[in-house]
């Protein structure tokens, strides 16, 4: 196997293992919480909670399951065809992606199933932060968020890299013009 079919086969279980672990956690919560539980699980860090979500992210356009479910299905194709075609992408942006498709496909399937979407994960320290709102989530949205930090991160080093380059390369023409008058004994002057 080579180089390049054994990465996409790694893209492709991270993918999955997300899906895996993100169905299987919703499938505990479902199973042994109740509604208006919470298990304080590791306190003031993490605190278990049932929520029935029918929007996306923080609520936002709840009721509109036909909608979430087209997006997602969409979004869901461009990541993959993005993450496999796409020449341009280092390994860990690759690796962001799939993230981002594993997140995307669990949150997925819970919309197509049930056109509610099972989150759990309560985090009250974030409260706490300014300007970021109180939410529960899922193993998928973690996913996403660690996926969209990962492409960020990617990018930017990409960026550094391609500027560092053409720095270097500038400043080796500049070296090579002046190399080139003195080989030949002429200069501008």
């Amino acid at each position: 196997m080579s180089k390049r079919a054994r990465f996409a086969l790694l893209l492709a279980t991270i993918a999955v293992a997300v899906v895996a672990l993100d169905q299987w956690t919703k499938y505990l919560a479902r199973v042994h919480l109740s509604a208006n539980e919470v298990y304080r699980f590791l306190p003031g860090v993490l605190e278990l909670q049932l929520h029935m979500n029918d929007g996306a992210s923080l609520g936002m356009l709840g009721g509109n399951r036909a909608l979430l479910v087209g997006v997602s299905a969409v979004a869901s194709i461009a990541v993959a065809a993005v993450m496999f075609c796409y020449g341009k992408l280092s390994r860990g942006e690759r690796i962001g992606l799939a993230l981002i498709l594993g997140g995307a496909v669990g949150n997925l399937i819970d919309r197509a199933a049930s056109g509610l979407v099972t989150d759990m994960l309560y985090f009250p320290w974030i409260e706490k932060l300014p300007l970021l709102p109180s939410f529960v989530c899922n193993v998928a949205d973690i996913a996403i968020t660690f996926g969209v930090a990962t492409l960020i991160i990617g990018f930017i080093v990409d960026d550094v890299r391609e500027r560092r380059a053409k720095k270097t390369e500038a400043a080796g023409d500049t070296s090579n013009d002046a190399s080139d008058e003195q080989s030949d004994g002429t200069s501008d002057e």
